[in-house]
């Protein structure tokens, strides 16, 4: 049974296993984010059976690997997991524990077989979603800004949804491709990006995405000639790039500051980030500041009109920004933790020289400024990156990723020994 176990082929079909598995929760958690799910409790129930069957294969993945395959996992690893369980008792919400369960399981994994396996299934899960909505399969959850423009959910639960996950979507593409997408996807992105934006009207989506589609052209035109051998060797802009999800969070700060001061600047700011600074400033006065965090309700508009009632007296307190909404929700140390997380996945990238992966990242920290996106491993995978925060040892690969061999096993060894002893 052990040798079954310890073989190549075992392990290698369960590496496929839990890659497919995430990948059909990817799709999965993109389902449950529709309206379907709203009018249709036999759909919701099957979707979240899935989810949880995920969800239970990831935690015995882990457990798996550390009784049986001797995985040592990095303290780092072991604060967060500790971590996420006192989150989970403070604040009543097991989200930081999934998504502490989850980075440590898939981060082993090459980050591009993670791609390369999730993306064709949450494409056609995407645009099958689309699809259903055109056809009046899904109902439609639609809303409307100050100036009385409709905005369209596109089949799912609220518009911002159906651009942040398609934004991410693209994102992944570019990572597989290293920005070499030839230009008719180039253009097929970019009219579905400008579709997106003109039904949903979400602005950060869409100028993000544009943003990643013209450095794919750069890229292509020019940057794909020339040696940067100059920016490749500056010891300055490697630690400026090391430093930036804390310089984002820093920046953001400051200008929450100098809004709490009424500076002229910061309420300018304010307004282009549609109000994020005033729910920041409004999230230290109604929520209580604790280490791991407390069980607070953040009241958004998803849903407003469908699953919350309407009335002139509802108290929106939702904090978009990603570090902010997690300093409120999960408290202090689950702050500094993230952030530390982040800081350490881009000195990983640095590191490798994949610059790929660091320009994504860095659009990527843009958004979570502006959305709260930095710990939901469903959508933003590039929290998978670095193995080497997890494992006190390099176990990356499919094949070769266990150090533990054949002729360390000790249960195969104790069988030699009492078959020896037997003859």
């Amino acid at each position: 049974m052990f040798d079954i176990i310890y073989s190549e082929k075992f392990k290698e079909f369960k590496d496929k296993l839990v890659l497919f598995s995430f990948a059909m929760l990817c799709c999965m958690t993109l389902l449950f984010e529709t309206a379907l799910i709203v009018t249709d409790d036999a759909a919701k129930e099957f979707i979240n059976f899935c989810m949880y069957a995920v969800n239970y294969l990831i935690l015995a993945n882990l457990i798996m690997d550390k009784i049986i395959y001797k995985n040592e996992y990095s303290k780092l690893a072991l604060f967060l997991i500790f971590l996420s369980v006192a989150v989970w008792i403070c604040a009543v919400d097991n989200n930081l524990a999934l998504f502490a369960t989850f980075v440590i399981v898939m981060s082993k994994y090459k980050f591009d077989d993670i791609c390369k396996k999730v993306y064709w299934p949450l494409f056609v899960t995407y645009f099958l979603i689309v699809i259903l909505f055109a056809l009046k399969i899904i109902p439609d959850f639609s809303y409307a800004r100050g100036d009385g423009r409709p905005r369209y959910s596109l089949g799912l639960y609220y518009p911002t949804i159906a651009s942040t996950a398609y934004m991410f979507l693209l994102f992944i593409r570019i990572y597989i491709k290293k920005f070499s997408i030839n230009y008719f996807e180039l253009i097929f992105h970019s009219i579905i990006s400008f579709l997106v934006y003109f039904l949903t009207d979400s602005r950060t989506g869409f100028l993000l995405c544009l943003v990643a589609i013209v450095i794919c052209v750069i890229y292509k035109l020019f940057l794909k000639r020339f040696d940067l051998k100059f920016l490749k060797n500056s010891r300055v802009l490697r630690y400026v790039l090391i430093l930036l999800p804390i310089l984002f969070c820093a920046i953001y700060l400051l200008f929450t500051l100098l809004y709490f001061f009424d500076f002229g600047i910061a309420d300018y700011v304010d307004r282009l980030l549609s109000g994020r600074l005033y729910y920041t400033v409004k999230g230290f006065f109604v929520f209580p500041i604790t280490i791991f965090g407390s069980a607070i309700k953040m009241n958004g508009w998803g849903g407003y009109g469908y699953t919350v009632a309407p009335s002139d007296n509802y108290d929106y307190n939702f904090i978009d920004n990603g570090f902010m909404n997690i300093f409120f929700k999960f408290g202090m140390c689950s702050f500094v933790t993230i952030l530390t997380i982040y800081t350490l996945i881009m000195r990983k990238a640095v590191g490798d020289k994949n610059y790929t992966f660091i320009v994504i990242f860095i659009i990527v920290l843009i958004n979570c400024s502006i959305e709260p996106n930095l710990i939901y491993y469903a959508r933003n995978i590039f929290v998978f990156y670095s193995s080497d925060l997890w494992y006190d040892s390099d176990i990356r690969g499919l094949s070769d990723k266990y150090a533990y061999r054949i002729s360390e096993r000790p249960f195969s060894q104790a069988m030699k020994i009492n078959s020896c002893r037997a003859t």
